[in-house]
């Protein structure tokens, strides 16, 4: 990838930015399926370009920030290689931080089950209905028990940052 991206430096590139595939791996193995690959971000961008004719902004979020930009865009050839969680003590304390700003997000936009029927279809339902979309329908469990594990855990974020948010916003009332 870096010969890829000098390459580009050196050159006029004909696009305005460039997406990188991130190779996620998860406890040492690549995760190839359950829609954690080929998980594009767009991480290189003309500078010049963009403070010409678009504006390239950090869109304002807690967590998962995203660059939004308007300009032409492609993907590179190779991969970035996302060495993201190598032990589950780092993956369930990032999901513990995650789900906690994937609350305030939650929060902040109104979501937080105020009804029983509504609660128990975002604690319950929405992470079960996750993790077979995700590990069965998306595959992820051709990624072995690192793919299991995954989605598992994947599952019971989204169960943490519904009761997270509905814990919020209960103690946000009582107050």
């Amino acid at each position: 990838m870096q010969t890829e991206i000098q390459s580009l430096l050196s050159s006029n590139p004909p696009v305005d930015a460039y997406r990188i595939r991130r190779r996620n791996l998860f406890l040492g193995r690549w995760i190839r399926h359950g829609g954690f690959y080929p998980d594009p971000k767009l991480r290189l961008f003309r500078r010049a370009a963009a403070n010409l004719t678009m504006t390239p902004q950090f869109e304002d979020r807690p967590v998962h920030e995203t660059i939004a930009f308007d300009g032409s865009t492609s993907t590179l050839d190779h991969d970035l290689i996302h060495h993201a969680y190598p032990t589950l003590e780092n993956y369930i304390e990032h999901m513990d931080r995650y789900s906690t700003l994937g609350s305030e997000l939650l929060v902040a936009s109104g979501k937080v089950s105020r009804s029983w029927p509504a609660f128990v279809c975002n604690v319950v339902l929405v992470p079960k209905l996750t993790f077979l979309w995700n590990y069965v329908f998306r595959l992820g469990f051709l990624d072995g028990r690192e793919g299991l594990l995954l989605h598992l855990y994947q599952a019971a974020y989204t169960s943490w940052k519904y009761a997270k948010a509905w814990h919020s916003a209960r103690a946000s009332r009582q107050s």
